[in-house]
């Protein structure tokens, strides 16, 4: 196939093939989650899987370059993403594998141009369809409290999608944002929380805006003794976060008056956690545990005897289906890949992960392959941000 591309004279290299495998998968993976999905066969994502399934091992093939012990981490992952894919039955873990072992030695940058890109458009094509009529544009209601979905297949979906390219955006800006951007961003939110009703995604992302003053601080030698220690210590959050929820939602009473009053501050989070922890015993590699949300037409008009019930924690949705292995793998490539940056003095990306591993605690988004552009992370290629100011760590030992 390499040599009918040269003889066609069609520039052709990994990259290429990489981002054109991420953008069918990815463009798929975004409909999958508005009102397009009731109208998309499902034969068409039979289709997608198998034709991004064959750009990826043909990019692996022809362009990458493997020793003995990356060829073992490989199939070692892939075996293990099919056993956690099988068992969950969730199809996305696999070629969320794909697409992450996939990304060696793509431009990480370039992948996150592309997701800010396609994510806009999808979003934008979404509003605009579930306006016009041509897609459905469900209302759900909190009591008298009206909350709109705009195309996708509940509010928020809109709101996570609106958070994640925020995310994308600021590593991508990779400089002080301006006063204007921060305005936008603010009065963004301000519609979502008007429209959607998400208030915990709202405080998550003004939090995101917070960080990045932190991050603009630390560019100019500005910052406090805590803020420091944030910067410093930010590669943490994704265990920490982790296993802080776990633990609430497996120790949680609904007879003790504190944890029921964060219970209640996170939406009932803590319940629905603690029913999933011990109800599903946890196992080395996942089980499959049937859900209902109030998602899509299921979700806005009932049947008499939907019981609700979803895990809306991505951490205790990674313990529950995905299994003890999965977890241990997820959680310490992520934490191994921040403290990495952190010791590179890449400070960026480890920021936004904390911020993830935040929203993380609340949303079930953290392996969305549609949504989270921290996935690719692992293999593909991280440079050191432009126009980061190159600092010592001496900052360290003055906060010890």
């Amino acid at each position: 196939m390499h040599r009918f591309f040269r003889v066609m004279q069609i520039p052709i290299n990994g990259t290429i093939i990489y981002l054109l495998a991420f953008s069918i998968y990815f463009i798929s993976n975004s409909l999958a989650f508005t009102m397009f999905s009731y109208v998309i066969p499902s034969i068409v994502g039979t289709a997608i899987r198998a034709i991004v399934t064959g750009l990826i091992v043909f990019k692996m093939i022809e362009f990458d370059h493997f020793d003995y012990r990356m060829l073992i981490m490989y199939f070692s992952l892939l075996f293990l993403s099919i056993l956690v894919a099988y068992r969950s039955g969730s199809k996305d873990i696999f070629f969320m594998m794909m697409l992450i072992l996939g990304a060696q030695g793509v431009s990480f940058r370039s992948i996150a141009r592309l997701y800010l890109f396609l994510g806009t458009s999808v979003l934008a094509l979404t509003v605009v369809s579930a306006q016009l009529g041509v897609i459905k544009n469900l209302v759900f209601y909190r009591g008298s409290t009206a909350r709109f979905a705009l195309g996708t297949i509940y509010p928020t979906n809109l709101a996570a999608l609106t958070f994640y390219l925020m995310v994308c955006y600021c590593y991508l800006r990779n400089v002080a944002l301006k006063a204007r951007e921060y305005l936008i961003m603010f009065v963004i939110l301000c519609v979502m929380y008007y429209l959607t009703g998400t208030r915990l995604n709202v405080i998550i992302s003004i939090g995101l805006l917070l960080v990045m003053v932190v991050y603009q601080r630390y560019q100019k030698n500005k910052s406090s003794q805590a803020e420091l220690f944030l910067v410093n210590y930010s590669w943490l959050a994704m265990p920490i976060a982790f296993f802080s929820i776990n633990w609430m939602s497996y120790i949680y009473s609904s007879t003790d008056k504190i944890q029921k009053m964060i219970d209640h501050l996170l939406s009932g989070r803590l319940g629905l956690g603690h029913f999933a922890l011990t109800a599903y015993p946890q196992t080395l590699f996942g089980r499959f545990i049937e859900q209902n949300g109030w998602g899509g037409l299921n979700g806005v008009q009932p049947s008499p005897g939907f019981k609700y019930f979803f895990i809306d924690s991505s951490f205790v949705r990674l313990l529950a289906m995905y299994g003890i292995v999965f977890s241990i793998v997820t959680i310490g490539c992520f934490t191994y890949k921040a403290r990495k940056l952190n010791q590179q003095n890449n400070v960026l990306i480890p920021l936004l992960l904390m911020v993830v591993a935040i929203s993380s605690i609340v949303d079930a988004n953290l392996l969305e392959i549609s949504l989270n552009p921290f996935l690719w992370i692992f293999f593909s290629n991280i440079s050191n941000n432009k126009g980061l100011q190159q600092r010592s760590y001496t900052s360290k030992a003055n906060i010890t």
